[in-house]
């Protein structure tokens, strides 16, 4: 694994190293990043740096929505954007925290990261839910809109098999939904698996087989495709014929061995239509979803 795929930085002083950022909502003169590289060269090979400062968030971002005890909105560029913050925990593991460099339009952007203490905040774009949103408040997508959603979620998988990363924590948390249909990854299941990798296997320098790579890359895939179904493997060989169509049946089979690319030209992804697909099932999940967030800042007093 090429090192440079990683954004894995130690947190060092921003004292004297300061400059005043336009994407921000506050005033503050924010610290110059840890690590920033021209984007136009990483752009053009799928990849993009991203800076690293080694402060607090909350000196330069507005509190907006407090979503769980390490998920929040926050609101950027005077008022008219809204990024989401994660925070993960570095003191737990031992590990430096690491998220990999690239850019593709199926993984959700990165637009910054903070080191602050025994925690990294990750700033990145908001997008409305995931797939876990919709099945636990019972909305079930049809065939087609599994298939819009399956095709744009392998896109990823393929971009992320090419830069030679494993993403075995992929699932209905962290694949996520735009109100206009876009489908993307989230960062959890790239931030973890590195770690992960670390973890399961011995000697990581020894590269992934064949058949290892098709099990980490493709069953994951099937099985977010059984869980938006409402079926398991038993299950799906007993259906009613005409209740899923014998391509549907036919790909979630396929994953068990058949590598992406190799799904890449299934007919059940090849047929899929474009994100717009998606407009009823967003506007249903919009309307139903209900995430238990709450309002921070001063907009718990402006809205209460």
């Amino acid at each position: 694994m090429a090192s440079t795929d990683y954004c894995c930085v130690i947190p060092q002083s921003a004292a004297n190293r300061k400059h005043r950022s336009p994407s921000l909502s506050q005033g503050p003169e924010h610290p110059r990043p840890i690590f920033r590289e021209p984007v136009k060269a990483f752009w053009v090979a799928g990849k993009r740096d991203i800076p690293s400062y080694s402060c607090s968030p909350w000196d330069f971002y507005e509190l907006f929505v407090e979503c769980s005890s390490d998920v929040s909105l926050v609101l950027c560029n005077e008022r008219t954007e809204v990024r989401k913050i994660t925070t993960y925990s570095t003191a737990s593991n031992g590990r430096s925290f690491s998220l990999p460099q690239i850019h593709h339009p199926n993984l959700t952007d990165i637009n910054e990261l903070y080191y602050a203490k025994d925690q990294v905040f990750v700033i990145s774009e908001y997008l409305d839910f995931s797939l876990e949103d919709l099945l636990k408040h019972s909305i079930w997508p049809t065939e087609t809109e599994i298939a819009c959603i399956i095709s744009q979620v392998l896109a990823g998988i393929r971009f992320i098999r090419s830069r030679k990363l494993n993403h075995q924590l992929i699932s209905v948390r962290n694949i996520l939904i735009s109100q206009k249909g876009n489908v993307k990854i989230g960062e959890e299941a790239l931030a973890t698996s590195k770690m992960l990798e670390l973890i399961l296997r011995t000697d990581p320098t020894i590269p992934l087989t064949e058949k290892d790579q098709i099990s980490e890359c493709s069953k994951p895939l099937g099985a977010v495709m059984l869980q938006l179904m409402g079926e398991t493997k038993g299950s799906l060989s007993l259906l009613d014929p005409g209740r899923w169509s014998a391509e549907a049946v036919d790909f979630v089979e396929a994953t068990s061995w058949a590598s992406p690319d190799e799904l890449s030209d299934h007919i059940f992804v090849t047929g899929a239509n474009e994100p717009k697909t998606l407009t009823a099932l967003c506007c249903v999940s919009s309307l139903k979803v209900d995430r238990g967030c709450s309002l921070g800042g001063p907009f718990l007093k402006m809205w209460e």
